[in-house]
């Protein structure tokens, strides 16, 4: 484990050598981004079942359009309901096996989880859904796309879904890891990184989301595509991951100076062809200084809803010798009204377990991996959210501190029984 630990370690050194040495003349706030990464490695955090995507410093200005008109009014939100939580265009599957290209053309057996998907109960959605969604009427070019937010909502957990539309005359353009994986993505989700563009949403905080995105068979086509974000919120382990971050950068400011500037300068002189001065190096040790405060005590204000975009040019040569391309980062945000969707508290007998649950996600404090997750209903039913042959959620995320999943239907939290999570009893607080 060591020795594949430190080999990993030094990939992401020269990954952030690159960063940092380019970061000079531009975004310098960017080399957070790689020693967080980097952190992440040499802590070996095998738990966490996502890797957790840090969002970027804005260095340019955004070409963002308001569109006047309403797209939705209360009453009329059906094709979000039906959409992000329904059933139409959606195909319900027993467990079995398939494989996927990974690199180098080889192909990986692995096991496709039993879904199930169900109609919403539009009755239910408007009385509780509804009242918290905000419209969000604006368009963004991503050169040649056109990404539109319609609508956004979340709950009382933080965690939200966002509907949007991609719209390009000849069709979406397919994301990279789709070409390199043979057209798959993970369990259905769309890669919304491309050559022109990567596009990302958070809610909340920028550095404390974690989402997928989802495409609505039922209405797209080929040149436009009704998407579905769902993004996990989670306050604790962004700080973790802060402090994870400060402790690694006080880590490297402690190093040897010659012998820290000589391990870099080889690896940047090697990557970028040009000299790496200790001009460039003291500039690079004030970023750090300067990155550390920021990490020491992160703003934790709430930014409302993210829009974490980056357009590229020429990005077919990235990966040629001595590839160039350029791009260009942005961060649009956007105040979302205060109203949110309610969420119920959960505990076992004894008190030691706790769950909170609201129509669109849960979290509970149970932290095993792979933690049977069921929702027994007052009538008898049943909602297997989780087990090792079922997959009936959009995202989730698992850490240290806490389990959060986001549902593929919408839960009447008001007719739960019990939740049973890994084997144990969990009932409403009255």
């Amino acid at each position: 484990m060591k020795k594949n630990g430190n080999a990993h370690d030094k990939s992401q050194k020269r990954k952030a050598a690159e960063l940092i040495y380019e970061g000079l003349a531009e975004t310098k706030e960017e080399y957070k981004l790689e020693a967080t990464s980097l952190h992440d490695t040499l802590k070996n955090s095998s738990r966490t079942k996502h890797r957790w995507t840090w969002a970027r410093i804005a260095v340019a200005a955004a070409t963002v359009i308001l569109v006047p008109t309403a797209v939705y009014a209360i009453g009329g939100w059906l094709g979000f309901f039906e959409g992000a939580w329904g059933n139409k265009g959606k195909e319900n599957s027993t467990a079995h096996y398939d494989t996927m290209v990974v690199e180098d053309g080889v192909e990986k057996t692995y096991l496709n989880p039993a879904r199930e998907y169900v109609e919403p109960d539009t009755e239910y959605a408007e009385q509780k859904i509804a009242p918290a969604v905000q419209e969000l009427p604006l368009t963004i070019d991503l050169q040649g796309t056109t990404l539109s937010i319609n609508a956004v909502v979340r709950d009382e957990l933080g965690n939200a879904v966002v509907e949007y539309t991609l719209e390009r005359d000849g069709g979406i353009l397919p994301g990279l890891n789709q070409v390199q994986n043979g057209g798959k993505t993970k369990y259905g989700s769309i890669d919304n990184h491309t050559k022109d563009y990567s596009l990302r949403f958070a809610c909340g905080l920028k550095e404390g989301c974690l989402e997928y995105s989802y495409k609505d068979e039922s209405r797209s086509s080929d040149d436009k595509w009704y998407c579905y974000s769902y993004i996990i919120y989670d306050e604790a382990t962004f700080l973790e991951h802060a402090k994870q971050t400060a402790d690694a950068i006080q880590g490297w400011l402690k190093e040897s100076t010659d012998e820290y500037y000589d391990y870099w300068r080889k690896d940047f002189e090697s990557m970028n062809k040009k000299p790496f001065t200790r001009e460039d190096y003291a500039e690079w040790k004030k970023t750090l200084e300067k990155d550390l405060v920021y990490w020491e005590n992160p703003p934790m204000e709430d930014q409302g809803l993210i829009i974490d975009y980056t357009l590229y040019q020429n990005m077919e040569d990235r990966d040629k010798d001595n590839g160039n391309f350029k791009s260009e980062d942005h961060i649009l945000t956007i105040p979302l009204k205060n109203q949110s969707i309610e969420a119920i508290s959960f505990t076992s007998r004894d008190g030691l377990f706790s769950s909170e649950i609201s129509p669109i996600s849960m979290r509970f404090n149970d932290t095993s991996d792979s933690s049977p997750v069921s929702i027994f209903y007052r009538d008898g039913s049943e909602y297997i959210v989780s087990d090792r042959e079922t997959l009936n959620y959009y995202n989730s995320f698992l850490h240290d501190a806490n389990h959060i999943f986001m549902f593929n239907r919408l839960v009447k939290v008001e007719e739960i029984e019990k939740i049973v999570v890994n084997g144990k009893e969990l009932y409403p607080v009255k």
